[in-house]
């Protein structure tokens, strides 16, 4: 049926079909492949630039807050404020629910503490951290992320006074 219409059509008709076929064609690629995904791209770097927002503001928030405190936490180099620290992580991170990602715990110089968490939902780990250096005092040193899947990290942080 297609065959017999095709050959009833002349040189011309049929060039006109062919390349109105391929700009179809191109059109329903462009529409329904290319453009959602640099869609999604667009979205994501709206997402990665609101998180770095977030993250300076809650840093430059923890400094104020520090400076309005009178410099914050004092360091504590004596191995029972390390453990009473160690225990204040431990129980704010249950309190926002990262207890089961908290996977290890270590000091780390006189007041360093390096922490590693395991597949963490990256706005619960950055609002722990805010309240770390609200609450605390704690400053985060380093902060590796490894992003796992969709709003979920392995990250390892150094906080210290």
């Amino acid at each position: 049926m297609i065959h017999e219409y095709w050959q009833q059509r002349t040189a011309r008709e049929r060039v006109l079909l062919a390349v109105m076929g391929i700009l179809i064609g191109l059109l329903l690629i462009y529409s329904l492949i290319i453009e959602p995904v640099m869609q999604s791209r667009a979205e994501l770097e709206d997402v990665v630039a609101r998180s770095r927002d977030t993250y300076s503001s809650i840093r430059s928030a923890s400094a104020e807050a520090r400076k309005l405190r009178g410099g914050g936490a004092t360091s504590g180099s004596s191995r029972r404020e390390a453990q009473s620290l160690i225990g204040q992580i431990e129980q704010s991170a249950r309190a926002k629910g990262l207890a089961d990602k908290l996977q290890r715990i270590q000091p780390s110089g006189k007041t360093d503490i390096g922490i590693w968490f395991e597949k963490s939902r990256f706005d619960t780990l950055l609002a722990w951290l805010s309240e770390m250096e609200q609450q605390y005092g704690l400053q985060v040193k380093t902060l590796e992320i490894e992003r796992t899947e969709s709003g979920i990290v392995n990250a390892r942080v150094v906080l210290g006074s």
